[in-house]
């Protein structure tokens, strides 16, 4: 990788790029680095504008940029990282130090996520406003100091100093710490007559990777020292896991008798840190249930990394309760699902239809998949994964879970058991049938928790303990249960964002392979007309028929 300097950006000055991106073969991206300088220290934005290079020449359904601080690859954070189909696709308003820094164009992830190269883009860097010398030295925000202006913290800084000048040109004092604080997202970190050994964040209590063993907790009485964020919550206790690996970190709380809030802080390579910081360190809050407990995912733990978990109560409710982390590697993860444009009826509001009218609302649409749906007696769809090699020194992957994203529907339905088939798969276009059978999974059908993206509590586990080798595979999720006439069905979301899509080649449209009865006739060309689905906005219309779902498991390692 170098570098493209592209000079010293400041205010009234915007740099414009130009250049293109895209993907091909199966495992290529192109990507595009820029270095840039700033003088002082400042606000700056960038935007892009694309269009890909052949056909209708729209704009690509997943633009990407990052914009880090800094050029040493060993030091440089990421200030933004974000793709979206928007054209123009612009950033938030990014406070930087003086120095060199750089931003990155390309396309998400790998192929086959389309487009293809080439995706041509003019993209533009500006500079907002100067911040002050004084941002980014100095104290802690929080504290005056009393003839030295200005404050660690860059974004507090250039925020309170915005307001108050005299805050960077003569002394950060008491007022400016109080604005800071009020307006600035500055924390005060205070803890005071702790009521439990982890009731303060900076003595969080070690949290194992579990083995079957949940860790009782009590938050009655407990004092509230975390900073404000997207929860209402008071009453906190605190934990500190460490992620053994690259993969999806779980955290669930289990609390019978109140509604319990979990968030989520990373720390980084060491569970010391500055509890003043704790907003800048905060990823996310869950409360997404009453009374009875929550789940918090991670998908993207990085190994020997750790983190601070903070469970608390919703809106001052209290009790006691059980906490517990797991870990896995994530084999496959199709991405989570994008709405869709749905109307089953057909009935004219698209415009490959017949006429006049927007398009119906955006949707999150599912499969439903079960048994005796409808005229149906065993309605199954089937999702395509593939095993990567797990690398040097492992044969192979254990499944130790599978999350199918999705809803329980409304109605007389009974949800007794999750099923879970794995079948070898030679083609995307040869179904799957029982003699490509690898394994069954047949579990209590589950509580659902959250994933980041989606719909809410979308995620449906089931554990599974299945050795697989590198290859292509086909899974189905589908409810069941005991009464050979009663109705069972799990919706399974469908448009995941990096699922891998099926092309029927009669018409070069996508498809799903979907069953009404088993095994005869098995699973189908399943496809709806353009009346009724269609994908939303430049999002990738491939996609709309995939499942969303998640493989987790352990690597297995070579026989000695």
């Amino acid at each position: 990788m170098a570098y493209q300097d592209i000079g010293t950006l400041s205010v009234g000055s915007p740099i414009v790029l130009c250049g293109s991106v895209g993907t091909w073969g199966t495992a290529s991206r192109d990507l595009d680095w820029y270095r840039f300088t700033l003088s002082t220290g400042g606000t700056i934005n960038f935007s892009v504008l694309n269009r890909t290079m052949g056909g209708a020449g729209d704009p690509a359904p997943n633009i990407t940029m990052f914009i880090l601080s800094g050029d040493d690859c060993d030091t440089q954070v990421t200030e933004f990282a974000a793709a979206s189909p928007d054209c123009p696709f612009t950033s938030p308003d990014i406070n930087l130090p003086a120095g060199n820094h750089v931003v990155i164009v390309t396309v998400n992830a790998f192929a086959p996520d389309l487009p293809a190269c080439e995706v041509a883009y003019v993209a533009t860097l500006t500079k907002v406003a100067d911040i002050s010398p004084a941002c980014g030295t100095g104290g802690d925000c929080v504290t005056a100091t009393p003839g030295v202006p200005g404050c660690i913290n860059l974004d507090v800084c250039a925020c309170t100093c915005a307001i108050l000048f005299n805050c960077c040109d003569t002394e950060w004092d008491d007022f400016c710490v109080q604005w800071a604080t009020e307006n600035c997202g500055a924390f005060a970190y205070s803890c005071d007559k702790p009521v439990y050994a982890n009731d303060c964040a900076t003595d969080g209590a070690d949290l194992p990777i579990s083995a079957g063993a949940p860790t009782a907790f009590d938050i009655t009485g407990a004092n509230t020292d975390g900073p404000p964020n997207d929860c209402d919550y008071d009453h906190d206790v605190w934990y500190v896991v460490q992620s053994p690996g690259n993969g999806q970190l779980t955290i669930i709380v289990d609390t019978p008798t109140f509604d319990s809030v979990v968030a989520l802080y990373v720390l980084g390579a060491s569970p010391d840190f500055d509890p003043n910081e704790l907003p800048s360190m905060y990823i996310g809050c869950v409360d997404a249930f009453g009374a009875g407990g929550e789940g918090v995912v991670l998908i993207d733990a990085v190994a020997d990394e750790y983190y601070l978990v903070q469970v608390s109560g919703f809106a001052g409710e209290q009790g006691a309760g059980t906490i517990e982390a797991f870990f896995d590697f994530v084999i496959y993860y199709s991405g989570n699902n994008d709405p869709v444009l749905f109307r089953s009826t057909g009935a004219g509001t698209f415009p490959d239809c017949n006429g006049a009218g927007p398009p119906t609302a955006l949707t999150n649409l599912g499969w439903s998949s079960g048994e005796n749906i409808g005229t149906f007696p065993q309605r199954r769809a089937a999702a395509a994964f593939t095993v990567p090699d797990p690398g040097e020194g492992f044969a192979s992957w254990k499944v130790t879970g599978l999350v199918g994203l999705g809803f329980t529907p409304g109605g007389a339905i009974v949800n007794e058991r999750l099923v879970g088939i794995i079948y070898n798969r030679t083609s995307l276009n040869t179904a799957p049938t029982d003699a490509d059978q690898v394994a069954v999974i047949d579990e209590a059908y589950p509580t659902p928790y959250d994933y980041p993206g989606g719909g809410t509590n979308e995620a449906f586990q089931i554990a599974a303990d299945v050795d697989l080798t590198p290859g292509d595979y086909w899974l189905t999720l589908y409810a069941s249960n005991a009464s050979p006439t009663t109705t069972a069905n799990w919706a399974w979301f469908t448009n995941a964002a990096e699922g891998i899509y099926v092309v029927n080649p009669a018409d070069s449209e996508p498809m799903l392979w979907r069953s009404t009865a088993w095994p005869v006739p098995g699973f189908a060309v399943y496809q709806l007309s353009k009346c009724v689905l269609l994908q939303s906005g430049a999002l990738d219309p491939l996609k709309r028929y995939t499942p969303a779902h998640v493989v987790l498991g352990t690597k297995v390692p070579c026989p000695p």
